[in-house]
């Protein structure tokens, strides 16, 4: 029988090595290292502490985030950030002692200032996190003139919903660029629609205008009718009609300009 504690040395390399390395994968590596077999949940066991002793677990990186994030506005000054709190509660208490984390927006004033060079576009999305606690992280990036992508801003919210939208596009507003004539792409998500929709966020014409991922329309295309020929000519559709704009937009700076 071997113990969890006893096959930490040997996991942390595998865990280094590939953070998403799978518990069947390490169960394998220590018989064939100790000639025992372990179970699946002592493998599990074994590969969460070794999570701990490389990265330092959850409580610890959720009560670092402050003084993180404070240390980047000294890095890069002009960097702003906003880290959002609930109030604590055991049971029916509120524990005034502890904050709960909520939500938090950041950027990089390098990140800012380089949009000032790059075209007036910026992509939206997200992703779900997994871990111990959940959340959704939602970012926001542009794009220089050799197609090259550049961050701009970063949200860690509850999820996708209507009030998160909200928070991190009015956040990009006050915090990132109050230019107009932005063209900004997203998903077709409800709540990104609804949250431009509200002419008070900033988001409506002529401040900017709201366009569609073709990467996002060709995989829902391809989701329902299941064909990637289809979806191949789909996205060349795309393409063509963005070559087709530039043909006529070089006539008509022969013709006119």
């Amino acid at each position: 029988m071997v113990e969890p504690i006893s096959i930490y040395p040997s996991t942390e390399g595998m865990v280094n090595q590939d953070l998403a390395i799978k518990i069947s994968l390490i169960q394998e590596r220590i018989t064939s290292q100790t000639g025992f077999k372990i179970s699946y949940r002592k493998a599990w066991m074994a590969k969460q502490k070794t999570i701990v002793n490389i990265f330092g677990d959850w409580e610890e990186s959720y009560a670092y985030l402050p003084r993180w994030l404070q240390y980047m506005k000294e890095i890069a000054p002009g960097s702003f950030y906003d880290l959002c709190h609930d109030e604590f509660f055991v049971g029916n208490r509120c524990d005034r002692g502890y904050r709960q984390f909520h939500r938090l927006f950041w950027t990089f004033k390098p990140c800012c200032d380089a949009f000032n060079f790059c075209k007036p576009l910026i992509q939206v999305d997200g992703t779900h996190l997994y871990g111990k606690y959940r959340g959704t992280l939602l970012i926001a990036t542009t794009q220089d003139g050799n197609n090259n992508v550049l961050p701009l801003a970063f949200v860690v919210v509850e999820g996708e919903t209507l009030l998160a939208w909200s928070w991190f596009l009015s956040h990009l507003r006050l915090h990132v660029t109050n230019k107009e004539g932005i063209c900004l792409i997203s998903d077709r998500h409800r709540s990104i629609k609804s949250t431009i929709d509200n002419e008070a966020i900033g988001w409506r014409p002529p401040n900017a205008y709201h366009k569609y991922c073709i990467r996002h329309i060709t995989s829902n295309f391809n989701t329902r009718f299941k064909d990637v020929k289809l979806k191949q000519k789909l996205v060349k559709l795309g393409t063509y009609c963005y070559f087709k704009f530039l043909n006529h937009f070089k006539i008509f700076i022969v013709n006119y300009l």
